[in-house]
């Protein structure tokens, strides 16, 4: 899936968030996450970033009546089991992963809600201490909480690949090059997760991370046409032709 995430980007503005899954809609997305944070996180400069839980129900219900599936990544564990009715999927964030209380909330939640788990600056032993803690199949997103090109690490998605064959693995991008999203295709995750933006709006909470908006479609479309250009493969002969050749 491709998996655009607003994340806080909304600055708590309803109307804002609305104005974003609209325009999301429109484009070649497939699913839409909006998060929300555990209850002492929205203080000081992020006191007045969380939606009222009546408008991520309705979220949802627009983007599911849109044809895209609608996710959450959730830190508040009482909130949970409330919101699962309305999530196709849940996305741990990386803070949690050795946060027993939740992955195990999570852990019990219906195998129709998929379940990713961000694996942040992990190493790979906790990744498995984690992964370990579900009795259900998982998704393990790579990403690696950085702007730096340097950080990014995309090889690490083939590591986990044999460290981890029971699980999916998807990317995450937290880079200022967005180029980073084009070259992880060639490691051919099981699903891209990146963060979108208002491009009228300053400074949101992911901004050197997040892809415009205006330019989201586009950006999916090379996605597309990349995991096409990988093939299958095989080389069998065929009468392929370059145009005004011979």
């Amino acid at each position: 899936m491709l998996i655009a995430e607003v994340g806080l980007n909304h600055f708590g503005k309803e109307y804002e968030a609305f104005n974003m899954l609209n325009r999301l809609l429109e484009t070649k997305i497939d699913a839409i996450t909006f998060q929300i944070r555990e209850p002492e996180f929205y203080s000081e400069k992020f006191k007045n970033f969380n939606l009222p839980l009546s408008t991520y129900k309705e979220l949802s219900e627009i983007t599911r009546a849109g044809g895209k599936k609608f996710g959450l990544a959730i830190s508040d564990v009482s909130l949970i089991d409330i919101m699962e009715p309305y999530c196709d999927f849940f996305k741990i964030l990386s803070k949690d992963i050795d946060n027993t209380e939740i992955l195990n909330v999570f852990n019990n939640t219906s195998n129709d809600t998929e379940i990713f788990l961000s694996t942040g600056n992990s190493d790979y032993c906790e990744i498995k201490d984690a992964s370990d803690s579900f009795d259900r199949n998982i998704t393990l997103i790579h990403t690696r909480l950085s702007n730096e090109v340097i950080d990014v690490n995309l090889k690490s998605m083939k590591i986990m690949k044999i460290l981890f064959p029971n699980n999916k693995i998807a990317f995450g991008n937290h880079c200022r090059n967005l180029n980073v999203v084009y070259t992880s295709v060639g490691f051919d995750p099981s699903d891209y997760f990146f963060y979108v933006k208002d491009e009228e709006l300053k400074t949101p909470p992911d901004d050197l991370h997040a892809i415009r908006l205006n330019e989201v479609d586009k950006f999916c479309e090379n996605i597309i046409q990349l995991q096409q250009a990988l093939g299958n493969g095989l080389r069998n002969k065929t009468s392929n032709t370059i145009e005004g050749q011979l």
